[in-house]
């Protein structure tokens, strides 16, 4: 077998027919689908069970979160490259063979990064890898790069895994510790997954405080970076971004005074200017109570 593509999914019966079918549809067809049903009270199993190819696998778990899914998916794998596919994501038909394209003369372990559409609110952007440029730690330290773009040898999930501590950018952790000792990355420029934005999604920025987890996550891997490989003031850089969203959020929710807290103690505490003037761009936000 060559790919094993894990689809973690809970109550996303109504998802996910449209991502199972993006696999079927592959023009490339040495492969497997672990689909690993994270507790779902929803009619998920019946969904599942419905799709008659001996290559789709079902796997029940009590509910645990995406991270701990995906990794009992890694656990049941057989493929020599693992792709992940969200449950409410989907596949173009020649995604699998062109990332067996470009690893076809490769005899070390490879993570291949595509390219995605993003479809919200019936507009469409092209999302294409940038180049990772000098310091690969930071490429992926400030990028969301979602599993779903990802495919990389298993070998490399036999040593690492996902944080089933961490809820949100949990790839993100799992990206760098991989960097730390493969610096292999194959950018494919061309587009392989779609990527859709909903209300139920996990990263809605208007519901769920996003940025928050986010930023804990990013803290927890500059703990861990011993070796100094993500500079400082870099990482400040992209903290700035963070707490700027968690002000968005607070706006969203209305809770005005927060918000201001915020903006005050980057004004006293935060050494960078680029966070305040952001913030500072909000007070005409605040006055309008729009956003």
């Amino acid at each position: 077998m060559t790919f094993s593509i894990i689809i973690s999914t809970y109550n996303r019966a109504s998802f996910l027919p449209r991502a199972i079918e993006s696999v079927l549809a592959q023009t490339y067809t040495d492969w497997e689908l672990i689909i690993v049903d994270d507790g779902s009270t929803d009619n998920t199993k019946e969904v599942v069970l419905q799709y008659k190819d001996a290559r789709i696998r079902y796997i029940y778990q009590q509910n645990a979160e995406r991270s701990a899914a995906r990794n009992n998916g890694i656990n049941n794998a057989t493929g020599d490259y693992v792709c992940f596919l969200d449950s409410d994501d989907s596949y173009r038909s020649d995604y699998l063979e062109t990332v067996y394209g470009l690893i076809l003369n490769c005899d070390k372990t490879v993570f291949v990064i595509s390219g995605m559409s993003v479809h919200r609110n019936e507009k469409v952007v092209e999302v294409i890898p940038e180049d990772i440029g000098y310091n690969r730690f930071h490429y992926f330290f400030q990028k969301s790069v979602p599993p779903s773009v990802v495919c990389l040898s298993r070998s490399l999930l036999e040593i690492h895994s996902f944080d089933e501590g961490v809820v949100v950018s949990e790839d993100t952790k799992l990206w760098v510790e991989i960097m730390r000792e493969n610096p292999i990355v194959l950018l494919n420029k061309t587009i392989g997954v779609d990527f859709y934005f909903h209300e139920s999604n996990t990263i809605n920025v208007k519901k769920r405080n996003v940025y928050a987890e986010r930023k804990k996550t990013l803290q927890r891997i500059l703990v861990e970076d011993v070796n100094g490989n993500i500079n400082k003031r870099f990482a400040t850089y992209v903290m700035d971004d963070c707490t700027f969203g968690i002000v968005r959020f607070y706006l969203y929710q209305s809770q005005k005074f927060k918000v201001i807290i915020i903006i005050l103690k980057s004004i006293v505490f935060v050494p960078t200017h680029r966070l305040r003037e952001k913030l500072g761009s909000l007070r005409n936000v605040l006055l309008k109570n729009t956003l």
